[in-house]
């Protein structure tokens, strides 16, 4: 019995030593830079080592940041908030954009060059329509899934010009597959009514605007896959922003506007406005088996909050209720929970466009 505590203990002292880093003691920092992709579920670390540090949440699949060192196991990374966290370095892998950004200017060239004729536009059709039975079928991750996936297979192909044409143009489709469908079964499972929600975020809008003698605005279908889409990446993120990729500037109006536009989003220029994006983060507290009033109730919170704006200096929010050419809007929101206490947690984006191009 004694040799069996004995083995049991030098083992399990040799188990954590595989485990630990010199980092435990000392940090010393080894030169890395490139963005990363997780490949395993994997803890984020508040320090390169496992007994001094803890867990402050996980890194999902997919998702992308930018590696700025490394020590021993560990790769240390810069949140899009700025906060400094650790990851195991086993459970990432470098991507091909930094890494290959040479073969993608090459494919760039090849683009233009090549036209389409009707037997491949009938080939992308086939494909196009298979994808999107997928991902409304199943779950809209599997749209990005999908894109990551026909991204790096160009990579591969760089010398068939006609193969790069028609895969970038299946990217390009799947970029607009419509997700309205999977969007209202998300409604249901939470006791939403939806529609009872939106007609009360319109009715405070236009309130507002009859205060000041605008027009009032209305919703229009064309922003619904823009804005479904922001609130599902919202909420899988964990943080809320207007950024597009991780190195953009908080609101990168360029990079924002070809976001729109990449989902048929294509808006007028008027007063020097074409779009606008209004984001927020709020929670409701409901015990029924119908929410609808508890959240439509929430929402008049964040609609307070955002015409409290008209007297401080910062105004982003309030300016999109009350632009007097901004004709156009659509809300989706993106719920969780409930908790213990039977909170719900919800990411709330409300798209705006000024008018749609014909």
């Amino acid at each position: 019995m004694k040799k069996l505590i004995l083995f049991l203990v030098i083992y399990l002292i040799s188990f954590q030593v595989t485990f630990a880093t010199d980092a435990c003691n000392k940090i010393i920092l080894q030169k890395a830079e490139f963005v990363w992709e997780v490949i395993k579920w994997v803890n984020v670390r508040s320090y390169p080592c496992i007994y001094k540090s803890r867990v402050l949440r996980w890194a999902k699949i997919w998702e992308q940041f930018k590696i700025i060192a490394k020590v021993d196991g560990y790769y240390k990374i810069r949140l899009i908030n700025w906060k400094i966290v650790w990851i195991w370095d086993k459970s990432i892998k470098k991507i091909w954009e930094l890494a290959k950004e040479d073969k993608w200017q090459e494919i760039k060239k090849i683009i233009k060059p090549y036209k389409l004729n009707y037997n491949d536009y009938i080939i992308i059709n086939k494909i196009n329509k298979k994808i999107e039975k997928i991902i409304n079928n199943r779950w809209y991750k599997y749209k990005n899934v999908f894109i990551n996936k026909l991204q790096k297979l160009l990579v591969k192909k760089v010398k068939s010009k006609k193969f790069i044409v028609i895969v970038n143009q299946i990217i390009k489709n799947i970029k607009k597959v419509n997700l309205n469908e999977n969007a209202l079964n998300l409604y249901k499972k939470f006791h939403i009514d939806i529609e009872k929600v939106k007609d009360y975020w319109l009715k405070l809008h236009n309130n507002e605007r009859k205060k000041i003698w605008l027009a009032p605005i209305s919703y229009d279908k064309r922003l619904n896959n823009s804005a479904y889409e922001w609130a599902i990446i919202s909420k899988d993120k964990w943080n809320l922003n207007h950024r597009r990729n991780y190195f953009d500037s908080t609101y990168d109006y360029k990079k924002i506007e070809n976001w729109f536009r990449e989902r048929w989003v294509k808006c007028k220029i008027k007063a020097r406005t074409t779009s606008s994006e209004s984001i927020w983060k709020f929670s409701y507290r409901c015990f029924d088996s119908n929410c609808t009033d508890e959240l439509y109730k929430s929402t008049k919170e964040i609609f307070d909050l955002y015409m409290a704006e008209k007297w401080t200096s910062y105004t982003p929010h309030y300016r999109a209720i009350v632009h007097k050419y901004i004709t156009k809007l659509w809300l989706w929101f993106s719920i969780s929970g409930p908790d213990n206490e039977w909170f719900y947690n919800y990411y709330m984006i409300t798209h705006y466009c000024t008018e749609f191009e014909d």
